[in-house]
């Protein structure tokens, strides 16, 4: 079984790595002598955590001493306010006040208090948990907890209390919080709520802090691929690092605690002759500081989780219900969703619903495999993702882009409305463009908010460690076997691919009301290979509301391994016993139906979705709608995980921000 042995064994010797490292960045007087970005502020207070632990302590205060917090613009009381300065501030003192300076101390603490203040600071409504992004209250939380204690101010923690309760609500009415599986900010979620397990005195706060440290474990752990070291998706906000499965936030946390289990190592960082796609366009500073916040945590993984962890019998489903909230530009309505995940010995495939808030950073369709049957790197293993692009954008840069040394955009958005259903490693994946929230002159002139020539469908295949294997092409009298991947696509074709041990194949459902079915191709866009969809190519002009909610995307994935059919041809040859229906009339109506066959057990996939809402009328599997539970975990019983094996605590009697709320209540 995996086991967290090892913890600060690793943690030291990722430290010290990181402490040699910082040699080279910094003078003895903490001023920046590296190449590339110099780190801010917060990165700085990350780092220093290494430091601090690595007995660097002249270095460490330096560098801390000579970190900018005054916001732009700003000056008096709250001018050194920021949500990632105040909390990691509260955290470096609780940790290593005894090897500060004593102007350090003075520094740290007069940041820390600075965040106290009602407005802008950790006690702004912003920072409570209603449907947005769950790390940025979690740091705050911390904060007030660890804080309130340290510098004698009970009504900081209370004031916690109402968030963490508030937060325990949600895991009662909800499977995940609302920023669910994200690779970089599930794991700063995870460090805030232990952080308040491992180091407050309040009996309640850390009471409730860890009920959701081990619900959100529990989930981390559910969509672990043991063979492979690596997350399953969907995922909420997820930047290019995640979408190749590269060194990012949520490995590093998996390895501090699993060891080389997880994949990959941050101490991979280290390494200057390894080519990596990183957050922060290839940054390695700001990446090694970045780990140094979750290396410094203790963790509380239940027995259970870590078993689930260790092995898993496949296939094996996780599932959980979440919440958003609204988005007001360009319009996004609060509303819920269920994220699912699929995992096979060789494979695994996960769909979120509905997009995290305006969709950006989701990954509503993503699927990893392994390239070997034996994974022991991360370039042993690929994933498969889809974005919907403007213009000149493509995966790795906005606007055509390029850039040096490997490196990648951090985040290129996609611009889709994207509805999923799924069952087992079947996926349906329908989209249409968003309309991007520009306003302008009249209803029938809101569209996206720069003129368009070329709106495209992308289903990314990343060949940064190899390209796919095989394709094979669905026609009438059998199917077309590809010797390079490129050229167009027969339309409604099946595009069947052999990744490694993966089978996958697709089967485009793109058209529109005015220009018809959508034209299909396979195309190589630097270290990517895409089947690439042409909503529109044309003159450039904008869109109005109306023509881009007729123009519609998407997909039936089936997902397999060679293990089960033998070949890609013996997979392919399965594919056309399936019948799609895709129209649309005031409603786009989809269904996928397949008997019994080496695919699986006989399948219908059914909805209906109306153009600009964000749930459909009705998503059946099997002619039954899907489940309602909260959770889905094999071999967990969902009842008896915390906050759903009771009522969570009564949260009524206060509330924080009256003063300035225009209310009609009684307390």
């Amino acid at each position: 079984m995996i086991t967290t042995e090892g913890f600060d064994e690793r943690t030291k010797r990722y430290f010290t790595a990181a402490a040699l490292a910082a040699h080279r960045w910094y003078d003895s007087a903490g001023h920046w002598i590296g190449s590339g970005h110099e780190l801010v502020a917060r990165e700085r207070y990350w780092l220093s955590f290494a430091l601090y632990a690595a007995g660097e302590h002249g270095l460490a205060d330096a560098v801390v001493r000579n970190a900018d917090v005054q916001q732009p613009g700003k000056t008096g009381p709250g001018s050194t306010f920021d949500i990632f300065h105040s909390n990691i501030a509260v955290a470096l003192l609780v940790h290593h006040r005894a090897r500060m300076a004593n102007d350090v101390v003075a520094a740290l603490e007069a940041v820390a208090l600075d965040g106290f203040g009602f407005k802008p600071g950790d006690r702004s409504p912003e920072f409570q948990f209603y449907g947005y992004n769950d790390n940025m209250p979690a740091k705050a939380n911390a904060a007030l907890v660890l804080g309130g204690e340290m510098f004698g101010q009970p009504e900081l923690v209370d004031h916690a209390l109402w968030n963490l309760r508030a937060f325990a609500e949600m895991f009662h009415r909800r499977g995940i919080n609302s920023e669910y599986n994200s690779p970089t900010y599930t794991p700063l979620l995870l460090q805030a709520m232990a952080e308040i397990v491992e180091h407050a005195r309040c009996d309640e706060a850390r009471e409730i802090a860890l009920k959701i440290e081990q619900r959100v474990w529990i989930d981390v752990a559910s969509r672990f691929h043991p063979e492979m070291g690596l997350n399953a998706g969907p995922h909420s906000r997820a930047y290019t690092a995640d979408l190749l499965g590269s060194v990012s936030c949520l490995p590093s946390l998996l390895w501090f605690v699993l060891g080389d289990a997880a994949k990959p190592s941050p101490m991979e960082l280290f390494d200057q002759d390894l080519a990596l796609v990183l957050h922060h366009e290839g940054d390695v500073p700001f990446n090694v500081a970045q780990q140094c916040w979750f290396g410094a945590g203790r963790y509380h993984i239940p027995d259970a989780v870590r078993a689930m962890f260790a092995e898993k019998a496949y296939p094996f489903k996780s599932s959980a219900t979440y919440e958003v909230g609204e988005v007001w530009q360009p319009g996004y309505p609060a509303r819920a969703g269920r994220i699912t995940s699929y995992l096979d010995a060789d494979f695994t495939v996960g769909t979120a619903s509905t997009p995290w808030l305006d969709g950006n950073q989701a990954t509503c369709y993503f699927a990893t495999y392994k390239r070997v049957p034996k994974v022991s790197s991360s370039s042993d293993f690929g994933t498969i993702y889809t974005r919907m692009f403007v213009n000149d954008d493509v995966p790795g840069a906005l606007g055509g882009k390029e850039y040096a040394a490997g490196a990648e955009e951090s985040f290129v958005p996609t611009c889709a409305i994207t509805l999923t259903l799924q069952s087992g490693p079947t996926a349906m994946v329908l989209t249409h463009p968003s309309d991007g929230g520009a306003i302008q002159a009249g209803p029938e002139r809101r569209g996206f908010d720069r003129a368009i020539r070329k709106i495209t469908e992308l289903i990314v295949i990343p060949a940064h460690h190899g390209c796919v294997d095989e394709a094979l092409i669905g026609s009438p009298n059998g199917v077309e076997h590809r010797v390079a991947w490129d050229g167009d696509v027969r339309t409604h074709a099946w595009i069947a691919v052999r990744c490694g041990e993966l089978l996958a194949a697709f089967l485009p459902l793109a058209y529109s009301v005015e220009r018809g079915a959508a034209k299909v191709k396979l195309e190589t866009m630097g270290r990517y290979q895409v089947v690439s969809v042409a909503l529109y190519e044309g003159e450039e002009r904008q869109f109005t509301r109306k023509e881009l909610g007729e123009t519609f995307g998407g997909f039936i994935a089936e997902h397999a391994s060679i293990a089960q059919f033998g070949s890609l041809a013996a997979f392919a040859d399965a594919l056309p016993m399936g019948a799609v229906q895709d129209y649309w009339f005031s409603t786009r109506h989809t269904r996928y139906c397949r008997p019994a066959s080496m695919l699986g057990d006989a399948l219908d996939l059914h909805t209906a979705w109306g153009t600009w809402s964000f749930e459909p009328r009705f998503a059946t599997v099997n002619g039954e709608p899907e489940s309602a539970s909260r959770v889905d975990i094999d071999g967990i019983d969902s009842a008896k995980l915390p906050f759903l094996d009771s009522r969570p605590p009564e949260n009524v009697a206060r509330l924080p921000w009256r003063e300035r709320l225009v209310i009609n209540s009684d307390f």
